[in-house]
């Protein structure tokens, strides 16, 4: 795997040529409209820029998890009509000291975990 690769593990069916569960290894760091909410990316290094002054650089699995739970928290009018959070609103409810998510991260871990966010919110 090449720096800028990325390991995207299929969790949804329907991906030609693919089982759930398999692992495919994508060139760049852009998840392919053909994958998209169709699984969740392994990667352990997530970009995010300006984080917050000594803030910890988290896994890829742990700002998922971070994104998932405020985002179940988040009232329906704090989503486009895409279903994606807004980021100004889940930013607002992190705590001190935690790195804030920009748009780009948000659309990297959001097709990985959306499905089941949108599940325990109803």
């Amino acid at each position: 795997m090449k720096g800028n690769d990325m390991q995207y593990e299929i969790t949804e069916k329907g991906v030609a040529g693919h089982k759930v569960g398999e692992i495919v290894e994508i060139d760049g760091d852009t998840v392919p409209k053909w994958l998209v909410n169709k699984g969740r990316v392994l990667n352990d290094r997530v970009a995010v820029t300006n984080p917050a002054d000594g803030a910890v650089q988290e896994s890829a699995q742990e700002r998922q998890a971070l994104l998932a739970e405020a985002a179940k928290v988040l009232d329906a009018e704090h989503f486009s009509n895409d279903g994606v959070p807004d980021v100004r609103a889940v930013n607002g409810l992190l705590d001190d000291g935690v790195a804030r998510f920009n748009a780009a991260e948000r659309d990297q871990l959001w097709p990985g975990i959306a499905e089941a966010v949108m599940a325990a919110r109803i």
